[in-house]
């Protein structure tokens, strides 16, 4: 997947309900997550109105690594986190399989174990 940057300016609005004119997305930039698209960020204009030039757009561009460092981060933390839950669940069903058959379990006497 590209990680490159796309200028919007003559895209035309093809979302309803996008922002347009002075507050329309000008640069749409990718954040692919192992060969898919995990997502996009739309960065606007200046405030003043006036569009993005390129010393604008190479800033950015440069905050894409980050960005997709940070969703892969992201992802690999949630993906660790269900891999102990699953880990804890296989343990539990181990020691089940491990003790003796529910059926043969001898419930202690008042006197202790029988």
């Amino acid at each position: 997947m590209s990680s490159s940057r796309l200028r919007l300016s003559g895209v035309g609005r093809v979302v309803v309900g996008v922002l347009y004119g002075a507050a329309a997305p000008a640069l749409a930039l990718p954040i692919p997550l192992r060969d898919e698209l995990y997502g996009f960020v739309l960065y606007g204009g200046h405030a003043s109105g006036a569009d993005l030039d390129p010393d604008d757009v190479g800033i950015i561009a440069h905050m894409g690594p980050a960005a997709i460092a940070a969703c892969a981060y992201a992802w690999a933390d949630s993906v660790r986190a269900e891999l102990e839950s699953w880990r804890a669940r296989a343990e539990q069903l181990q020691q089940r399989l491990d003790g003796p058959p529910a059926a043969l379990k001898v419930a202690p006497t008042a006197d202790g174990p029988p």
